[in-house]
């Protein structure tokens, strides 16, 4: 039996359906200050998150957060990931605070992530 990936180890968490975990995860993981313009920036351009939404659908695939290194490597070389607003402002999804909550859910961790260790400890909100 496989082990079960993050997406449906975060849904049977905060009881969630299927379905919800995208637009779920997704607004957990963005910047604070994004939050607040989303809808705006969604408006000026109805693409502007597909970057941000790729990279949340696969990180609900893996299984462990090594699997999740390769993700975070492709987001930030997106071709979609480019420019001021993503670049300088950070109006897109955090890198780092989507990790926190794979750490968070996926069961033990990889003692082998190549990611260095995070500045806080706790969960986003």
């Amino acid at each position: 039996m496989s082990r079960p990936t993050f997406a449906e180890l975060y849904c049977a968490r905060h009881g969630l359906e299927p379905d919800a975990y995208l637009p779920t995860v997704f607004r957990r993981a963005l910047y604070p200050h994004t939050r607040l313009v989303v809808t705006w920036l969604r408006l000026m351009d109805s693409d502007y998150f597909a970057a941000d939404y790729d990279l949340v659908q696969a990180a609900g695939r893996i299984r462990s957060l090594r699997d999740y290194a390769g993700d975070a490597v492709e987001f930030n070389h997106h071709p979609a990931n480019q420019g001021v607003l993503r670049r300088v402002l950070r109006l897109r999804v955090s890198v780092r605070r989507l990790r926190a909550l794979i750490r968070t859910t996926l069961p033990g961790r990889d003692s082998a992530s190549p990611f260095p260790p995070s500045p806080t400890t706790s969960a986003p909100p």
